[in-house]
Order: C-alpha cells, then sequence, then structure tokens
C-alpha cells in the first residue's frame, strides 16, 4: 500500500509539474493518419506563447516529406483568457495520398516541449502523420447539443482550477475540436478558443496554471459552439445560447 501510494503521489506531481511548467506546446490532430484537407491546431502556455504569435516570422511551421517542406498557413490566432494563445493552420498545399509528413518548427528553443494534447512528455517527441484518404467534406454530427452537467471549483497550491463541465453526443469520421465562444454578460467581454473534448465532454473555465476561459467577479455568462472536424468542415451553433454561472467554493469538488 505505501509503493501504491507514493507511485500516486509521484504521479500527481507530474501531471501538476507538467501543467505548472513555464512552457509547453501542443499540437492537433492527435491521431497519426489524417485527411488529405486536413487542418492543424497548435497552442502554447505561459512562455511558449510568443511562438505562437512568431509562427512564420521568426519561427517557420511546415510539414516535412523528403526535401519537400510544405508551409503552415496561419488562419487564425485565439488569444484565452489565462496564459494560453493558440492557432489555427492550413497546409500551403494539398497534402498527398501515402505519405509521411513530420511536423516541423524551425528555430525553436531546446527548452521548449512539443507534444500533442493530453501527452505529458517532458521532452519533444518527432510527430509524424500519415494521410490515408481523400477530401473530406462531410460535418460533424450532432446528436445531442450540449447541455451543463456539472461544475468543478478545485483549490490547489498554485491555484484554484474552475471549469464548467459541458455533455452532447456528436459523431465524423474525422477527429472533433470545438470553437467555443463565451460571453461575460456584465462586461460584454467575449473570449473565442477551441477546445479539444473529451469522452464527450467539454471543460469551459481554466486550470491551475492556464484556460481559455477565466470567470471574474461576475457570475452570469454564456456559451455557444461550433462543432469543427479535424478536416475543417464545420457544423455551426443555430440554437439560443447557453447562459450559466460560474463555479464557487460551493462546487469545491471533481466532476
Amino acid at each position: 500500500m505505501k509503493t501504491l501510494t507514493t507511485f500516486l503521489g509521484l504521479l500527481i506531481n507530474i501531471i501538476v509539474f507538467s501543467k505548472c511548467s513555464n512552457i509547453g506546446i501542443s499540437v492537433f490532430p492527435n491521431k497519426t493518419e489524417i485527411n488529405k484537407n486536413s487542418i492543424f491546431l497548435i497552442e502554447g502556455f505561459a512562455s511558449s506563447q510568443k511562438i505562437i504569435n512568431s509562427l512564420n516570422k521568426e519561427y517557420r511551421i511546415y510539414l516535412q516529406n523528403g526535401n519537400q517542406k510544405i508551409t503552415l498557413n496561419i488562419v487564425k490566432i485565439n488569444v484565452g483568457d489565462f496564459q494560453l494563445t493558440q492557432a489555427i493552420l492550413k497546409p500551403e498545399y494539398p497534402l498527398e495520398i501515402g505519405k509521411e509528413y513530420i511536423f516541423k518548427i524551425d528555430n525553436l528553443p531546446k527548452y521548449e516541449v512539443v507534444n500533442k494534447f493530453n501527452n505529458y512528455n517532458f521532452q519533444s517527441k518527432p510527430i509524424i502523420y500519415k494521410v490515408i484518404s481523400n477530401v473530406d467534406i462531410e460535418k460533424p454530427l450532432i446528436e445531442k447539443m450540449p447541455y451543463e452537467i456539472n461544475k468543478s471549483y478545485i483549490e490547489y497550491g498554485c491555484g484554484p482550477e474552475s471549469n464548467v463541465i459541458f455533455s452532447f453526443i456528436a459523431s465524423d469520421s474525422s477527429e472533433i475540436i470545438i470553437k467555443t465562444i463565451v460571453k461575460n454578460l456584465a462586461t460584454k467581454k467575449i473570449t473565442t478558443f477551441y477546445l479539444i473534448p473529451d469522452n464527450n465532454k467539454l471543460r469551459v473555465g481554466y486550470d491551475m496554471c492556464s484556460g481559455a476561459f477565466k470567470y471574474d467577479s461576475n457570475m452570469v455568462y454564456e456559451v455557444d459552439f461550433d462543432f469543427v472536424d479535424s478536416s475543417g468542415n464545420v457544423t455551426k451553433w443555430n440554437n439560443k445560447k447557453i447562459k450559466f454561472t460560474k463555479p464557487t467554493k460551493e462546487n469545491n469538488h471533481a466532476e
């Protein structure tokens, strides 16, 4: 039992450290096989945000197959409320079916860490994508629209974690990301960020060291969602915006 407790403590420390270090770049899609018309998302945390803001200026970003380098052009940059910046990227030229491409960023500092989302490695590993099929034009199918299922407010030593959890049912042949638009109804501030769902659940808020959406002293917000697959097909939100209240200490539990 002591060994198990020690192991769990170490695991928690690793996760906390990875979340609270001051660098980190995450890349989407998470799968290794992609469609010919795949788009890409890259996200920088804390000091790594400067990398995102300087892509294709100081830091060229591209896909490489042999001597061929296909630049990833920036479609959109979104700035989160709390130490997160992301960019949506699209290849300059069509990818070729059957080829493998290495995801690369030039001139990165040696200490910079680049991995796929939800991969808590302390060192970068080569990110390789294989193009397996032709152009995907099918939009995500939403079988059940998002709805709030819980709130979570957890206090840690380095800061609180505050999230509203939404559930939905959607399907697509490609991986799905969700364009999330949150409006503070008191200040009228609007923040837009692409979130990656986990088992048809979406955490809207912030963790102890970073987050797309940070709640202030105002209580009431509203949100809507566009569903986007990794080939760039979009199912737009056509429902009434969802109103919700921010998590508080009374929600001090895990979902």
